[in-house]
């Protein structure tokens, strides 16, 4: 059984909020498919090891490695069951870092792009370790002296991930495959286009069985789910932005409503409108709640 421990009211107080786990679990997955979330995710597995898909590219992490997830990174994680391993999450949103003397978009810049995982190595060497550490142990302590060292470790913790810059971070991912890279550089443009798996198959200029069975295989979703989950991410951004319900479905690229509105509730368990109702309200509605 994994023990957690969750601080999640910090979230809409503060803008960040602390997640540990730690334990044994044989089956450590929230979701069987890829999603997002609303905020920016720093993902230290102090022990153990497992999987992360984002944007359709795998990579493998192992004991004191970091991941960098933006809010529009579509990803899947999955620790390895049946043995111990504990992790530490930071979700944090640049409105935390309002009022101190520094720039929070290009704090949160290490976190976009394809170089998503910085290894043990490169962790403890710029004490990023020790740093999550702190972070965790003051999100645990009641009193307002916590808010305010959180705060301090956090900043500290973003100004040394973007001195790290590029080198930083490892963009190999594993088990890579020329043409489903250049398939999925594509998709991640073009979803919100009118597409069909044809269409994208002659593009590339092979069969489309062929096409479908190699994207599922390296993927681990069919060509055209991934496309559906890309858009109802988006869909969720935009309403985020104050888009209307009915300008972002058809900005993503749904033309009927009816079958929008059959796979958000599909895949995100909640309706469109209690999403958009959950935002005023304050907090996060579905599948875009916690997910470690």
């Amino acid at each position: 059984m994994l023990a957690t421990y969750q601080k999640d009211n910090y979230f809409s107080k503060h803008g960040y909020y602390v997640t540990h786990t730690a334990g044994f679990s044989a089956e450590d997955s929230t979701l069987d498919y890829p999603h997002t979330t609303a905020h920016f995710i720093l993902f230290y597995l102090k022990h153990g090891s497992g999987t992360i898909k984002i944007n359709g590219r795998r990579y493998d992490f192992c004991a004191g490695d970091m991941v960098l997830l933006d809010p529009t990174a579509l990803f899947h994680c999955e620790v390895e069951g049946n043995a111990f391993h504990e992790r530490i999450v930071l979700h944090w949103k640049p409105i935390a870092l309002q009022g101190l003397p520094c720039n929070a978009a290009a704090l949160a810049a290490p976190f976009q792009g394809e170089q998503n995982r910085i290894a043990a190595e490169v962790v403890s060497h710029n004490g990023l370790d020790v740093l999550m550490e702190q972070i965790l142990f003051w999100a645990k302590q009641p009193a307002e002296d916590g808010a305010v060292m959180i705060l301090c470790k956090i900043t500290e913790l973003l100004v040394k991930l973007k001195r790290l810059g590029p080198l930083g971070a490892d963009s190999a991912a594993q088990s890579s495959d020329p043409l489903i890279d250049r398939v999925l550089l594509y998709l991640n443009e073009a979803f919100a286009q009118e597409l069909s798996v044809d269409d994208v198959a002659k593009r590339f200029f092979v069969d489309r069985s062929y096409l479908s069975h190699r994207f599922k295989e390296h993927v681990g979703l069919s060509l055209w789910t991934y496309v559906t989950l890309r858009r109802l991410h988006r869909f969720n951004e935009l309403v985020r932005q104050g888009m209307s319900i009915e300008e972002a479905h058809f900005k993503v690229g749904f033309q009927n409503y009816s079958n929008f509105f059959r796979l958000y509730k599909k895949y995100m368990g909640t309706t469109p409108k209690h999403y958009q109702l959950s935002l005023k309200n304050g907090h996060t509605a579905g599948n875009e709640a916690e997910i470690y």
